[in-house]
């Protein structure tokens, strides 16, 4: 073999060897990237704390809000302006966190956390704000006025009526 074939072939299995081993780095960036990612919107954690408000000025506002204290759960509901007022305090079993937690699971709604938009041009529109902590200290915060994320009315139905069971209890 030629001294002009040798060092072709030893230079294509060099730059074969490099192509590889960039293209084998690629792969691991991500990976890494789409798993963090993935898992940034996780939350296993357990509840702490949950506030969910929606509603408009002309059909009114309804107010949630659940505070974990020990293993009970402060609970309170709200509607103002609607047509059944409503204002309800009471402690109930903080296992209701965990229904709204396996609920935020379902609807993957960890990808909500940072959501704020709005439609500036509609005046007499509805609206929601979620805030949620977890014991690990992360949050989910989610704010929309006529502009929802993925998944909101599902999500927010559910919710919903969980909320409103618990009212009724």
């Amino acid at each position: 073999m030629s001294e002009k074939k040798k060092e072709s072939n030893k230079q294509f299995k060099i730059a074969a060897i490099i192509i590889g081993a960039i293209a084998v780095v690629i792969a691991i960036v991500a990976v890494i990237v789409f798993g963090i990612g993935s898992s940034r919107h996780e939350r296993n954690g357990g509840i702490v704390s949950f506030s969910y408000s929606h509603g408009s000025g002309m059909g009114g506002y309804v107010d949630y809000t659940l505070k974990k204290q020990d293993n009970l759960a402060l609970y309170s509901a709200k509607c103002m302006g609607c047509m059944i007022n409503f204002d309800v305090n009471k402690t109930i079993d903080s296992s209701y966190l965990g229904k709204i937690a396996d609920i935020v699971k379902k609807y993957e709604m960890g990808k909500w956390d940072g959501f704020n938009e709005s439609d500036d041009g509609v005046l007499d529109g509805s609206g929601f704000t979620l805030k949620i902590e977890y014991d690990d200290e992360r949050k989910i915060e989610a704010h929309g006025y006529m502009k929802y994320p993925s998944n909101y009315r599902e999500a927010t139905e559910e919710l919903t009526n969980l909320l409103d069971e618990i009212r009724e209890e």
